[in-house]
């Protein structure tokens, strides 16, 4: 979505920035592993594919994604864009406008380097930096900072997640953050997840930062 395509949102421990062409062999690489193909429910791509993939998520109006980076510096200080530079690719997080009353979400974490996948802060490795630190929980706040509020402003009511019906790790997270079972699994072994809370501010993250990266 051409909307994103210059803006940076930053949190306490991760900054959501725009699906560029510096970030699709790593994505490639990532999206090469049985695990993820599986937990995502996707199929491989070519790096030429992944390319194409990626410039077509940045023109389309019915697709927002970002890549998630693991902020490594003091919360505390404001992020530029010199450091965003520096800070390691962890996963992505998307929205697809599939109608008008529905607007879904999806979040992937993966590991760094060698690192194991997996959904919400845990991955399994001891060499991993990034363990249990709420990555997957502080980008989806982020994202639901961003996407509610001017330009897009969409409704909480219209928020859902996909979501494979055995993937609890996934299901707990979007249910700790106000989402609740929708429908039972459907011919893909899906579950629909629905935002339900009744105060979707305490879910948001206070004090985001936005700013524009460069072109």
């Amino acid at each position: 979505m051409r909307l994103n395509e210059h803006t940076a949102v930053v949190g306490p421990s991760v900054v959501l920035v725009p699906y560029r062409q510096e970030h699709v062999k790593t994505y490639h690489e990532w999206m090469s592993r049985p695990e993820i193909l599986e937990l995502t429910a996707s199929e491989p791509l070519t790096l030429e594919k992944e390319y194409d993939m990626q410039r077509k998520w940045r023109e389309d109006d019915d697709k927002l994604t970002f890549i998630i980076l693991a902020r490594d510096i003091d919360a505390s200080e404001p992020v530029s864009a010199g450091d965003i530079t520096k800070l390691p690719m962890v996963g992505d997080v998307n929205v697809f406008l599939t109608q008008p009353d529905e607007a879904e979400l999806e979040i992937m974490i993966a590991g760094m380097l060698s690192l194991v996948f997996r959904l919400l802060h845990e991955l399994n490795c001891e060499e991993d930096a990034y363990r249990r630190r709420g990555l997957a929980r502080c980008a989806l706040q982020l994202l639901l900072t961003y996407i509610t509020a001017p330009p897009l402003s969409i409704a909480v009511s219209n928020l859902v997640a996909k979501i494979g019906k055995d993937n609890a790790p996934s299901i707990a997270l979007f249910r700790s953050l106000g989402f609740e079972l929708a429908t039972e699994p459907n011919v893909f072994n899906e579950v629909s997840l629905r935002y339900t809370a009744t105060e979707p501010e305490s879910n948001w993250v206070r004090g985001t930062q936005l700013f524009y990266a460069d072109a």
